[in-house]
């Protein structure tokens, strides 16, 4: 029985260039969940057609409800709601064969990166190991703590160099060309749809040949924040190291510790602006 999860992210689906789109108040917003749809059900597609079993998705957007599960083909599973453990991997373990993340976005700093940020607006900067890390990053070191490769990314042009970087064996989907952070080269979802489906059938078929993305022991973790105060506030929690003004750092032998580390230093954050 094969079985594939993808995690759905919204700023790096076809169509989407700023946040009028993303903000579930924004004016775009409704084309926006079009659009992460029809992209989400191209690479369902694509698996199905190439035999995959199970598929299990979380939506890993803003409150995470953001797709229906109304509009996706039967047979699939999804994990929806904001209220989850392990965030944008939730459901993830290891009884999957493969990954895969649609919509997906570059990290925090990338010039060209369309909505570029690391997982919420208080972060500027995230390394792992000494490395700096986005989003598909941080998710994907998850999936190699229970040895699944990442397959299969979709998502902007300055996206594709980043996760190059991590593993140029992994198949690639450019839903559209970044010109600043907040404009676009936009791709007719036609043509993003069938590269999709073409694409990532093809990663599943050569899934093999992929090696999971990893990390050597002991992880260490630094999180560079926007504001000095929030850093303070990360300090309340046991065994994080100030590395500078707007720094902490936190070290574990255990990924998927420091993963859920990351994600409290988050929350922790974010309760620190009001």
């Amino acid at each position: 029985m094969s079985k594939v999860f993808i995690s759905c992210d919204m700023e790096g689906c076809s169509g989407i260039v700023n946040n009028q789109f993303c903000d579930p108040k924004g004016k775009f917003y409704k084309e926006a969940q079009a659009y992460m749809t029809g992209d989400l059900n191209a690479a369902i597609k694509g698996l199905q057609d190439a035999g995959v079993d199970q598929i299990l998705i979380n939506d890993s957007h803003w409150n995470m409800t953001n797709i229906r599960i109304q509009d996706l083909p039967s047979g699939v599973e999804l994990i929806s709601g904001d209220l989850k453990l392990d965030s944008m991997v939730e459901g993830l373990d290891a009884s999957f064969d493969a990954v895969a993340f649609i919509g997906y976005h570059p990290m925090w700093g990338n010039e060209r990166g369309v909505i570029a940020h690391t997982y919420s607006g208080i972060t500027m900067r995230v390394t792992v190991n000494d490395k700096p890390v986005g989003e598909t990053g941080i998710m994907g070191l998850v999936a190699g703590y229970y040895d699944i490769p990442v397959i299969f990314v979709a998502g902007d042009s300055m996206l594709k160099e980043e996760v190059c970087q991590l593993n140029p064996d992994i198949h690639f989907t450019v839903t559209k060309e970044g010109r600043t952070r907040l404009a676009a080269k936009l791709y007719h979802p036609d043509r993003v749809h069938h590269d999709i489906t073409e694409t990532i059938g093809k990663a599943w078929v050569n899934r093999k040949a992929i090696k999971p993305l990893v990390v050597e022991k002991p992880v260490r973790i630094t999180v560079k924040f926007k504001e000095t105060q929030i850093a303070d506030m990360c300090m309340r929690m046991p065994q994080v190291e100030r590395v500078d003004n707007l720094t902490v750092a936190y070290e574990h032998h255990d990924y998927l510790t420091v993963y859920r580390a990351f994600l409290a230093l988050q929350s922790i954050g974010s309760a620190s602006r009001g």
